[in-house]
């Protein structure tokens, strides 16, 4: 699922986006035959898309963003791609982008609602 990043100008939007997604408890994993490991991303080959991965738009100039690995990387390509619409947006909600981040990568699933709550009331 992608979600129309122009459509959540508002962290609440944000937030509603992820409560609804946290619900699936799915998580965007690509397998490295490199490392032997599996790894949180914004895009899994399967077509599952992480917290932040689902507001990176469809249209090929994105594709670059969606192999980005921290926040801060996919802040510092959308520069240096020139996606100025989409890196503005990132720069306004960057903080609780970081940490819905932080939380999808670092809680267990079955406690990402009640963080991404939390979230929304501090």
């Amino acid at each position: 699922m992608n979600i129309n990043f122009k459509t959540c100008n508002a962290n609440e939007d944000i937030l509603e986006v992820l409560l609804e997604r946290a619900k699936d408890k799915t998580r965007a994993v690509r397998y490295s035959e490199r490392t032997k490991r599996a790894s949180c991303v914004y895009l899994a080959p399967n077509g599952r898309r992480c917290f932040v991965g689902v507001f990176i738009p469809d249209e090929p100039a994105y594709k670059p963003l969606l192999d980005c690995g921290s926040i801060g990387d996919l802040f510092d390509t959308t520069s240096r791609l020139g996606l100025t619409e989409f890196h503005n947006w990132l720069g306004t909600h960057y903080e609780l982008l970081a940490k819905a981040q932080g939380i999808h990568d670092g809680t267990h699933v079955d406690e990402w609602g009640q963080a991404l709550r939390n979230l929304s009331n501090s």
